[in-house]
């Protein structure tokens, strides 16, 4: 049996869409998908003027995805990260019947972003099976 997944975007960014193959559990659909994403996709990748997806990662039922800020410096404000979240949040509210599996196999989204430094400015947990 073969087993595969699709994708759709956010953000221009890549979903999780896991379909097909019972004989893989959610987690091995998971890290096969990312694998996948990481071999086919040129990283970074430009999501507008001032974002770039740098990395695809998948944690223990979870899809990480992090971004660079180009224009961020050490810190970004407290607006900035509730715009940041509810950007994200709008995103995948849209994108809500694509994303069914994830929200039944309970794969949290995480979205890390970074500025140029790789340090860590904020990051955005998505529950999809609570947060929709």
């Amino acid at each position: 049996m073969q087993c595969y997944l699709r994708c759709s975007s956010l953000l221009s960014l890549v979903v999780l869409c896991v379909t097909g193959c019972d004989a893989l559990g959610p987690q091995t659909q998971l890290e096969k998908w990312v694998e996948t994403q990481k071999a086919n996709q040129k990283l970074p990748k430009k999501i507008g003027d001032a974002q770039e997806l740098i990395d695809i990662r998948a944690g223990e039922m979870e899809l990480i995805q992090v971004i660079r800020l180009k224009n961020a410096g050490k810190s970004i404000s407290d607006q900035q990260k509730e715009a940041i979240q509810k950007q994200v949040l709008r995103e995948v509210q849209k994108k809500k019947n694509q994303i069914e599996d994830l929200i039944n196999f309970k794969v949290l989204m995480t979205f890390q972003y970074q500025n140029k430094d790789g340090e860590m400015l904020h990051e955005v947990l998505i529950r999809p099976w609570e947060d929709l």
